[in-house]
Protein backbone atom coordinates (compact mmCIF):
# COMPACT_ATOMS: atom_id res chain seq x y z
CA UNK A 1 0.00 0.00 0.00
CA UNK A 2 1.21 3.50 -0.83
CA UNK A 3 2.26 5.54 2.26
CA UNK A 4 -0.61 7.68 3.62
CA UNK A 5 -3.06 5.82 1.38
CA UNK A 6 -6.43 5.33 3.02
CA UNK A 7 -8.24 2.01 2.94
CA UNK A 8 -12.02 2.25 2.71
CA UNK A 9 -12.61 -0.69 5.03
CA UNK A 10 -10.43 0.92 7.75
CA UNK A 11 -12.56 4.07 7.75
CA UNK A 12 -15.78 2.29 8.73
CA UNK A 13 -16.37 1.06 12.28
CA UNK A 14 -19.45 -0.35 14.01
CA UNK A 15 -20.27 0.90 17.50
CA UNK A 16 -23.03 -0.28 19.76
CA UNK A 17 -24.31 2.87 21.42
CA UNK A 18 -27.08 5.43 21.21
CA UNK A 19 -25.85 7.91 18.62
CA UNK A 20 -26.53 11.21 20.47
CA UNK A 21 -24.65 10.09 23.59
CA UNK A 22 -21.81 8.71 21.50
CA UNK A 23 -21.36 11.92 19.48
CA UNK A 24 -21.31 14.10 22.60
CA UNK A 25 -18.93 11.90 24.57
CA UNK A 26 -16.46 11.32 21.72
CA UNK A 27 -16.64 14.90 20.35
CA UNK A 28 -17.59 13.69 16.86
CA UNK A 29 -17.43 16.38 14.15
CA UNK A 30 -20.65 15.49 12.33
CA UNK A 31 -23.75 13.44 12.98
CA UNK A 32 -26.32 12.13 10.53
CA UNK A 33 -29.92 12.81 11.52
CA UNK A 34 -32.55 10.41 10.18
CA UNK A 35 -35.05 13.23 9.69
CA UNK A 36 -38.46 13.72 8.16
CA UNK A 37 -38.92 15.98 5.09
CA UNK A 38 -39.71 19.09 7.17
CA UNK A 39 -36.50 18.75 9.25
CA UNK A 40 -38.49 20.13 12.19
CA UNK A 41 -38.06 17.10 14.43
CA UNK A 42 -40.20 14.08 15.21
CA UNK A 43 -42.93 13.49 17.77
CA UNK A 44 -42.05 9.79 17.97
CA UNK A 45 -39.06 8.26 19.77
CA UNK A 46 -36.23 8.34 17.24
CA UNK A 47 -32.77 9.69 16.44
CA UNK A 48 -34.47 12.81 15.10
CA UNK A 49 -36.35 13.45 18.35
CA UNK A 50 -33.32 12.76 20.58
CA UNK A 51 -31.03 14.96 18.53
CA UNK A 52 -33.41 17.93 18.48
CA UNK A 53 -34.02 17.59 22.21
CA UNK A 54 -30.31 17.53 23.09
CA UNK A 55 -29.33 20.42 20.82
CA UNK A 56 -32.24 22.50 22.16
CA UNK A 57 -30.94 21.87 25.71
CA UNK A 58 -27.45 23.07 24.70
CA UNK A 59 -28.91 26.17 22.98
CA UNK A 60 -31.24 27.04 25.87
CA UNK A 61 -28.86 29.61 27.46
CA UNK A 62 -28.89 31.66 24.24
CA UNK A 63 -32.67 31.37 23.83
CA UNK A 64 -32.48 29.64 20.49
CA UNK A 65 -33.78 26.34 19.11
CA UNK A 66 -32.35 23.86 16.66
CA UNK A 67 -35.39 24.41 14.43
CA UNK A 68 -34.52 28.11 14.25
CA UNK A 69 -30.99 27.28 13.08
CA UNK A 70 -32.36 24.87 10.47
CA UNK A 71 -34.78 27.50 9.16
CA UNK A 72 -32.04 30.12 8.96
CA UNK A 73 -29.88 27.83 6.82
CA UNK A 74 -32.57 26.26 4.64
CA UNK A 75 -35.35 28.81 4.20
CA UNK A 76 -32.95 31.60 3.27
CA UNK A 77 -34.91 34.73 2.24
CA UNK A 78 -38.42 33.88 3.45
CA UNK A 79 -39.19 31.78 6.50
CA UNK A 80 -41.36 28.82 5.51
CA UNK A 81 -44.03 27.13 7.63
CA UNK A 82 -42.89 24.28 9.84
CA UNK A 83 -44.73 21.80 7.60
CA UNK A 84 -42.78 22.87 4.47
CA UNK A 85 -40.61 20.28 2.73
CA UNK A 86 -36.94 21.17 3.30
CA UNK A 87 -35.37 17.91 2.17
CA UNK A 88 -36.61 15.34 -0.33
CA UNK A 89 -36.46 11.62 0.34
CA UNK A 90 -33.12 10.17 -0.61
CA UNK A 91 -31.34 13.52 -0.28
CA UNK A 92 -29.38 15.37 2.40
CA UNK A 93 -29.22 18.87 3.89
CA UNK A 94 -26.29 20.06 6.02
CA UNK A 95 -26.76 22.52 8.89
CA UNK A 96 -24.72 23.70 11.85
CA UNK A 97 -24.88 21.68 15.04
CA UNK A 98 -25.38 24.69 17.30
CA UNK A 99 -24.16 28.23 17.87
CA UNK A 100 -20.67 29.55 18.81
CA UNK A 101 -19.94 28.43 22.35
CA UNK A 102 -22.96 26.14 22.33
CA UNK A 103 -22.19 23.45 19.80
CA UNK A 104 -23.34 19.86 20.00
CA UNK A 105 -21.13 19.12 16.97
CA UNK A 106 -19.87 21.01 13.92
CA UNK A 107 -22.42 19.70 11.44
CA UNK A 108 -25.69 17.86 11.34
CA UNK A 109 -26.33 16.09 8.05
CA UNK A 110 -30.07 15.60 7.74
CA UNK A 111 -31.16 12.75 5.45
CA UNK A 112 -34.73 11.70 4.76
CA UNK A 113 -35.01 7.97 4.39
CA UNK A 114 -37.73 6.08 2.64
CA UNK A 115 -40.70 4.33 4.18
CA UNK A 116 -40.71 0.57 3.70
CA UNK A 117 -43.29 -0.24 1.03
CA UNK A 118 -43.09 -4.02 1.06
CA UNK A 119 -45.39 -6.55 2.68
CA UNK A 120 -43.94 -7.65 5.98
CA UNK A 121 -45.36 -10.27 8.32
CA UNK A 122 -45.18 -8.89 11.84
CA UNK A 123 -44.30 -12.39 13.03
CA UNK A 124 -41.12 -12.52 10.95
CA UNK A 125 -37.80 -11.96 12.63
CA UNK A 126 -35.67 -9.02 11.54
CA UNK A 127 -33.46 -11.48 9.68
CA UNK A 128 -36.27 -12.42 7.31
CA UNK A 129 -35.87 -10.36 4.16
CA UNK A 130 -39.14 -9.27 2.64
CA UNK A 131 -39.49 -7.65 -0.76
CA UNK A 132 -39.96 -3.91 -1.16
CA UNK A 133 -39.85 -1.99 -4.43
CA UNK A 134 -36.54 -1.31 -6.16
CA UNK A 135 -37.02 2.47 -5.93
CA UNK A 136 -37.52 2.13 -2.18
CA UNK A 137 -34.06 0.60 -1.89
CA UNK A 138 -32.51 3.07 -4.33
CA UNK A 139 -33.85 6.05 -2.36
CA UNK A 140 -32.36 4.68 0.85
CA UNK A 141 -29.06 4.01 -0.92
CA UNK A 142 -29.14 7.59 -2.21
CA UNK A 143 -29.22 8.90 1.39
CA UNK A 144 -25.83 7.40 2.13
CA UNK A 145 -24.32 8.58 -1.14
CA UNK A 146 -25.39 12.13 -0.25
CA UNK A 147 -23.77 11.68 3.18
CA UNK A 148 -20.44 10.81 1.53
CA UNK A 149 -20.87 13.80 -0.79
CA UNK A 150 -21.35 16.01 2.27
CA UNK A 151 -18.12 14.64 3.75
CA UNK A 152 -16.33 15.52 0.49
CA UNK A 153 -17.76 19.05 0.51
CA UNK A 154 -16.82 19.76 4.15
CA UNK A 155 -13.08 19.09 4.41
CA UNK A 156 -12.96 19.76 8.16
CA UNK A 157 -15.02 16.64 8.97
CA UNK A 158 -12.66 14.10 10.54
CA UNK A 159 -15.22 11.91 12.27
CA UNK A 160 -18.89 11.26 11.61
CA UNK A 161 -21.56 9.11 13.26
CA UNK A 162 -24.33 7.54 11.15
CA UNK A 163 -27.43 5.63 12.31
CA UNK A 164 -29.11 2.83 10.36
CA UNK A 165 -31.56 5.03 8.46
CA UNK A 166 -35.20 3.91 8.04
CA UNK A 167 -34.83 0.92 10.38
CA UNK A 168 -36.98 2.52 13.07
CA UNK A 169 -40.29 4.29 12.48
CA UNK A 170 -40.01 3.73 8.71
CA UNK A 171 -40.05 -0.04 9.41
CA UNK A 172 -37.33 -1.28 7.09
CA UNK A 173 -36.34 -4.89 7.92
CA UNK A 174 -33.18 -4.48 9.93
CA UNK A 175 -30.86 -6.78 7.98
CA UNK A 176 -31.89 -5.15 4.70
CA UNK A 177 -31.35 -1.67 6.16
CA UNK A 178 -27.90 -2.66 7.47
CA UNK A 179 -26.86 -4.14 4.12
CA UNK A 180 -27.94 -0.99 2.29
CA UNK A 181 -26.12 1.24 4.80
CA UNK A 182 -22.79 -0.59 4.77
CA UNK A 183 -22.79 -1.33 1.03
CA UNK A 184 -23.81 2.20 0.04
CA UNK A 185 -21.26 3.94 2.26
CA UNK A 186 -18.49 1.55 1.22
CA UNK A 187 -19.30 1.85 -2.50
CA UNK A 188 -19.59 5.65 -2.36
CA UNK A 189 -16.20 5.89 -0.67
CA UNK A 190 -14.77 3.48 -3.23
CA UNK A 191 -16.11 5.63 -6.09
CA UNK A 192 -14.56 8.71 -4.49
CA UNK A 193 -11.25 6.92 -4.05
CA UNK A 194 -11.15 5.72 -7.67
CA UNK A 195 -12.31 9.03 -9.11
CA UNK A 196 -9.78 11.17 -7.27
CA UNK A 197 -7.32 9.07 -5.29
CA UNK A 198 -5.15 12.02 -4.27
CA UNK A 199 -8.06 14.07 -2.89
CA UNK A 200 -9.42 11.01 -1.08
CA UNK A 201 -6.09 10.27 0.59
CA UNK A 202 -5.59 13.92 1.58
CA UNK A 203 -9.11 14.37 2.95
CA UNK A 204 -9.56 14.89 6.68
CA UNK A 205 -11.98 12.02 7.22
CA UNK A 206 -10.52 9.47 9.63
CA UNK A 207 -13.48 7.47 10.91
CA UNK A 208 -17.08 6.78 9.94
CA UNK A 209 -18.93 5.30 12.90
CA UNK A 210 -22.06 3.24 12.23
CA UNK A 211 -24.12 3.39 15.41
CA UNK A 212 -26.14 0.27 16.23
CA UNK A 213 -28.89 0.80 18.77
CA UNK A 214 -31.83 -1.28 19.97
CA UNK A 215 -34.88 -0.85 22.11
CA UNK A 216 -33.23 -2.82 24.96
CA UNK A 217 -29.88 -4.43 25.71
CA UNK A 218 -30.84 -7.82 24.26
CA UNK A 219 -32.17 -6.24 21.07
CA UNK A 220 -29.09 -4.05 20.78
CA UNK A 221 -26.75 -7.02 21.20
CA UNK A 222 -28.71 -8.99 18.60
CA UNK A 223 -28.60 -6.11 16.12
CA UNK A 224 -24.90 -5.55 16.67
CA UNK A 225 -24.17 -9.23 16.09
CA UNK A 226 -26.21 -9.18 12.87
CA UNK A 227 -24.55 -5.99 11.63
CA UNK A 228 -21.13 -7.41 12.47
CA UNK A 229 -21.84 -10.52 10.42
CA UNK A 230 -22.84 -8.40 7.41
CA UNK A 231 -19.84 -6.12 7.81
CA UNK A 232 -17.44 -9.07 8.04
CA UNK A 233 -18.52 -10.27 4.60
CA UNK A 234 -18.30 -6.75 3.11
CA UNK A 235 -15.03 -5.72 4.77
CA UNK A 236 -13.02 -8.43 2.98
CA UNK A 237 -14.28 -7.20 -0.39
CA UNK A 238 -13.68 -3.50 0.29
CA UNK A 239 -10.18 -4.25 1.54
CA UNK A 240 -9.30 -5.46 -1.95
CA UNK A 241 -10.69 -2.27 -3.53
CA UNK A 242 -13.81 -3.95 -4.87
CA UNK A 243 -17.37 -2.70 -4.56
CA UNK A 244 -20.01 -4.76 -2.79
CA UNK A 245 -23.51 -5.92 -3.71
CA UNK A 246 -26.35 -5.56 -1.22
CA UNK A 247 -28.88 -8.03 -2.69
CA UNK A 248 -28.89 -11.28 -4.60
CA UNK A 249 -30.47 -11.93 -7.99
CA UNK A 250 -33.76 -13.27 -6.66
CA UNK A 251 -34.27 -10.32 -4.32
CA UNK A 252 -33.52 -7.81 -7.08
CA UNK A 253 -35.90 -9.54 -9.49
CA UNK A 254 -38.87 -9.63 -7.15
CA UNK A 255 -38.23 -6.05 -6.07
CA UNK A 256 -38.58 -4.99 -9.70
CA UNK A 257 -41.89 -6.85 -9.82
CA UNK A 258 -43.00 -5.01 -6.67
CA UNK A 259 -41.91 -1.74 -8.31
CA UNK A 260 -44.06 -2.37 -11.38
CA UNK A 261 -47.10 -3.44 -9.38
CA UNK A 262 -47.02 -0.46 -7.03
CA UNK A 263 -45.83 2.45 -9.16
CA UNK A 264 -46.34 1.83 -12.88
CA UNK A 265 -49.68 3.65 -12.90
CA UNK A 266 -47.97 6.73 -11.45
CA UNK A 267 -45.47 6.60 -14.33
CA UNK A 268 -48.22 6.57 -16.93
CA UNK A 269 -48.12 2.85 -17.75
CA UNK A 270 -51.62 1.49 -18.16
CA UNK A 271 -53.20 -1.82 -19.18
CA UNK A 272 -51.15 -3.39 -22.00
CA UNK A 273 -47.78 -1.78 -21.18
CA UNK A 274 -47.99 -2.48 -17.46
CA UNK A 275 -49.20 -6.05 -17.96
CA UNK A 276 -46.50 -6.71 -20.55
CA UNK A 277 -43.80 -5.51 -18.15
CA UNK A 278 -45.22 -7.72 -15.40
CA UNK A 279 -45.57 -10.71 -17.74
CA UNK A 280 -41.99 -10.32 -18.89
CA UNK A 281 -40.69 -10.23 -15.32
CA UNK A 282 -42.76 -13.27 -14.31
CA UNK A 283 -41.48 -15.07 -17.41
CA UNK A 284 -37.92 -14.23 -16.42
CA UNK A 285 -38.40 -16.25 -13.22
CA UNK A 286 -37.86 -19.35 -15.39
CA UNK A 287 -34.35 -18.12 -16.19
CA UNK A 288 -33.32 -17.08 -12.68
CA UNK A 289 -31.28 -20.29 -12.24
CA UNK A 290 -29.00 -18.94 -14.99
CA UNK A 291 -28.66 -15.59 -13.24
CA UNK A 292 -28.01 -17.33 -9.93
CA UNK A 293 -24.53 -18.17 -11.19
CA UNK A 294 -23.70 -14.58 -10.21
CA UNK A 295 -24.73 -15.25 -6.62
CA UNK A 296 -22.97 -18.60 -6.38
CA UNK A 297 -19.64 -17.65 -7.92
CA UNK A 298 -19.62 -13.89 -7.33
CA UNK A 299 -21.05 -13.63 -3.83
CA UNK A 300 -21.32 -10.01 -2.67
CA UNK A 301 -18.30 -8.93 -4.74
CA UNK A 302 -19.59 -6.59 -7.45
CA UNK A 303 -16.56 -6.90 -9.71
CA UNK A 304 -16.43 -10.67 -9.41
CA UNK A 305 -20.14 -10.87 -10.25
CA UNK A 306 -19.53 -8.79 -13.37
CA UNK A 307 -16.74 -11.17 -14.36
CA UNK A 308 -19.10 -14.13 -13.85
CA UNK A 309 -21.72 -12.44 -16.06
CA UNK A 310 -19.15 -11.81 -18.77
CA UNK A 311 -17.90 -15.38 -18.57
CA UNK A 312 -21.46 -16.73 -18.74
CA UNK A 313 -22.24 -14.67 -21.86
CA UNK A 314 -19.12 -15.97 -23.64
CA UNK A 315 -19.81 -19.54 -22.50
CA UNK A 316 -23.36 -19.35 -23.87
CA UNK A 317 -21.97 -18.18 -27.20
CA UNK A 318 -19.62 -21.21 -27.36
CA UNK A 319 -22.14 -23.84 -26.23
CA UNK A 320 -23.82 -24.31 -29.67
CA UNK A 321 -20.43 -25.18 -31.15
CA UNK A 322 -19.95 -27.68 -28.33
CA UNK A 323 -23.32 -29.17 -29.32
CA UNK A 324 -22.06 -29.59 -32.89
CA UNK A 325 -19.08 -31.53 -31.53
CA UNK A 326 -21.28 -33.70 -29.29
CA UNK A 327 -23.46 -34.71 -32.25
CA UNK A 328 -20.42 -35.52 -34.37
CA UNK A 329 -18.79 -37.56 -31.59
CA UNK A 330 -21.85 -39.37 -30.22
CA UNK A 331 -23.85 -39.64 -33.42
CA UNK A 332 -27.40 -38.53 -34.00
CA UNK A 333 -30.24 -39.91 -31.88
CA UNK A 334 -33.76 -38.50 -31.49
CA UNK A 335 -33.41 -38.31 -27.70
CA UNK A 336 -30.08 -36.48 -27.80
CA UNK A 337 -31.32 -34.13 -30.52
CA UNK A 338 -34.48 -33.31 -28.55
CA UNK A 339 -32.47 -32.61 -25.38
CA UNK A 340 -30.03 -30.32 -27.19
CA UNK A 341 -32.90 -28.49 -28.92
CA UNK A 342 -34.69 -27.87 -25.61
CA UNK A 343 -31.49 -26.63 -23.95
CA UNK A 344 -30.70 -24.40 -26.96
CA UNK A 345 -34.21 -22.90 -26.94
CA UNK A 346 -33.91 -22.26 -23.19
CA UNK A 347 -30.58 -20.45 -23.55
CA UNK A 348 -31.76 -18.44 -26.54
CA UNK A 349 -34.98 -17.40 -24.79
CA UNK A 350 -32.92 -16.38 -21.76
CA UNK A 351 -30.83 -14.02 -23.88
CA UNK A 352 -33.73 -12.51 -25.84
CA UNK A 353 -35.94 -11.92 -22.78
CA UNK A 354 -32.97 -10.46 -20.88
CA UNK A 355 -32.40 -7.91 -23.66
CA UNK A 356 -36.14 -7.16 -23.72
CA UNK A 357 -36.02 -6.47 -19.98
CA UNK A 358 -33.12 -4.03 -20.49
CA UNK A 359 -35.29 -2.12 -22.98
CA UNK A 360 -38.70 -2.35 -21.35
CA UNK A 361 -37.51 -1.74 -17.77
CA UNK A 362 -34.79 0.80 -18.51
CA UNK A 363 -36.69 3.42 -16.47
CA UNK A 364 -36.39 1.47 -13.20
CA UNK A 365 -33.25 -0.58 -13.77
CA UNK A 366 -29.76 0.86 -13.86
CA UNK A 367 -28.06 -0.63 -16.92
CA UNK A 368 -24.32 -0.35 -17.51
CA UNK A 369 -23.17 3.18 -18.32
CA UNK A 370 -20.18 1.85 -20.27
CA UNK A 371 -21.23 2.21 -23.91
CA UNK A 372 -18.34 0.22 -25.36
CA UNK A 373 -18.91 -2.69 -22.97
CA UNK A 374 -22.62 -2.71 -23.76
CA UNK A 375 -22.04 -2.75 -27.52
CA UNK A 376 -19.50 -5.57 -27.25
CA UNK A 377 -21.94 -7.66 -25.26
CA UNK A 378 -24.75 -6.89 -27.67
CA UNK A 379 -22.57 -8.22 -30.48
CA UNK A 380 -21.70 -11.35 -28.45
CA UNK A 381 -25.42 -11.87 -27.73
CA UNK A 382 -26.09 -11.63 -31.46
CA UNK A 383 -23.44 -14.26 -32.21
CA UNK A 384 -24.86 -16.50 -29.49
CA UNK A 385 -28.43 -16.34 -30.78
CA UNK A 386 -27.22 -16.82 -34.38
CA UNK A 387 -25.29 -19.93 -33.28
CA UNK A 388 -28.39 -21.15 -31.44
CA UNK A 389 -30.44 -20.82 -34.62
CA UNK A 390 -27.71 -22.69 -36.51
CA UNK A 391 -27.78 -25.68 -34.15
CA UNK A 392 -31.59 -25.79 -34.22
CA UNK A 393 -31.52 -25.77 -38.02
CA UNK A 394 -28.80 -28.44 -38.10
CA UNK A 395 -30.64 -30.78 -35.74
CA UNK A 396 -33.98 -30.34 -37.53
CA UNK A 397 -32.37 -31.09 -40.92
CA UNK A 398 -29.77 -33.61 -39.77
CA UNK A 399 -28.28 -35.48 -42.68
CA UNK A 400 -29.73 -33.10 -45.26
CA UNK A 401 -27.38 -30.16 -44.57
CA UNK A 402 -23.83 -29.81 -43.30
CA UNK A 403 -22.52 -27.58 -40.53
CA UNK A 404 -21.40 -24.89 -42.96
CA UNK A 405 -24.94 -24.49 -44.33
CA UNK A 406 -26.40 -24.43 -40.80
CA UNK A 407 -23.98 -21.71 -39.69
CA UNK A 408 -24.76 -19.69 -42.83
CA UNK A 409 -28.45 -19.97 -42.02
CA UNK A 410 -27.91 -18.84 -38.43
CA UNK A 411 -25.70 -15.86 -39.21
CA UNK A 412 -26.97 -14.75 -42.64
CA UNK A 413 -30.62 -15.80 -42.28
CA UNK A 414 -30.54 -17.85 -45.49
CA UNK A 415 -33.29 -20.16 -46.72
CA UNK A 416 -33.43 -23.88 -45.91
CA UNK A 417 -35.26 -26.08 -48.41
CA UNK A 418 -33.70 -29.47 -47.69
CA UNK A 419 -36.74 -31.02 -46.03
CA UNK A 420 -39.20 -29.23 -48.25
CA UNK A 421 -41.24 -26.35 -46.94
CA UNK A 422 -41.76 -28.02 -43.58
CA UNK A 423 -43.56 -26.13 -40.87
CA UNK A 424 -40.53 -26.33 -38.57
CA UNK A 425 -38.18 -24.93 -41.23
CA UNK A 426 -40.59 -22.11 -42.03
CA UNK A 427 -40.89 -21.34 -38.31
CA UNK A 428 -37.10 -21.29 -37.95
CA UNK A 429 -36.73 -18.94 -40.92
CA UNK A 430 -39.34 -16.50 -39.64
CA UNK A 431 -37.91 -16.66 -36.11
CA UNK A 432 -34.40 -16.08 -37.45
CA UNK A 433 -35.47 -13.04 -39.47
CA UNK A 434 -37.41 -11.69 -36.50
CA UNK A 435 -34.39 -12.04 -34.20
CA UNK A 436 -32.14 -10.32 -36.74
CA UNK A 437 -34.61 -7.43 -36.97
CA UNK A 438 -34.76 -7.30 -33.17
CA UNK A 439 -30.98 -6.98 -32.86
CA UNK A 440 -30.73 -4.41 -35.66
CA UNK A 441 -33.45 -2.31 -33.98
CA UNK A 442 -31.76 -2.67 -30.60
CA UNK A 443 -28.36 -1.64 -31.96
CA UNK A 444 -29.84 1.32 -33.87
CA UNK A 445 -31.76 2.50 -30.82
CA UNK A 446 -28.69 2.16 -28.63
CA UNK A 447 -26.53 4.14 -31.04
CA UNK A 448 -29.21 6.83 -31.39
CA UNK A 449 -29.52 7.13 -27.62
CA UNK A 450 -25.77 7.66 -27.19
CA UNK A 451 -25.21 9.82 -30.27
CA UNK A 452 -23.81 13.25 -29.36
CA UNK A 453 -23.79 16.19 -31.74
CA UNK A 454 -20.25 17.19 -32.59
CA UNK A 455 -19.01 20.73 -32.12
CA UNK A 456 -16.86 22.08 -34.90
CA UNK A 457 -14.12 24.65 -34.41
CA UNK A 458 -14.59 27.61 -36.75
Amino acid sequence: MIPNEKCVSDLIQLVTEEIVSFVEREHIDAVVNAANPTLMGSNEPSVDQSLHKRIDEILHPVSKTFNAIIKEETDKIQELPDAAIRCRRGEAVVTKGGEPGHYFCKYVIHVVGTKYDGIRDKGLSRRATAYCSSSCMQNLESCYRHIVTAIMEHPDIQTIAIPIVSSGNYEFPYETAVRIALASIGNALMDWRKKDTELFNQSAIQKIYICIYGKDSADQTDRYRLAGKVWKSYEKILRYDHKVVMQNTWMAHFRYIQEIRKYDKNRGYFAIARNFRLLLMYLRVIFLPMLSFKDFFGGYNWERRRAVVEGTVILKMLLPFAFFMIINECGYSPGLAAGLQILTLYLMADTVTYLLVLIVLSDIQRPSANVIRSMIFLFINYLEVSADMAILCYLNNFGAIDIREAVAFGILAGNINKNGESLVNLSLQYANMGIKFFFVSLAFGYFANHLHQRKFVS
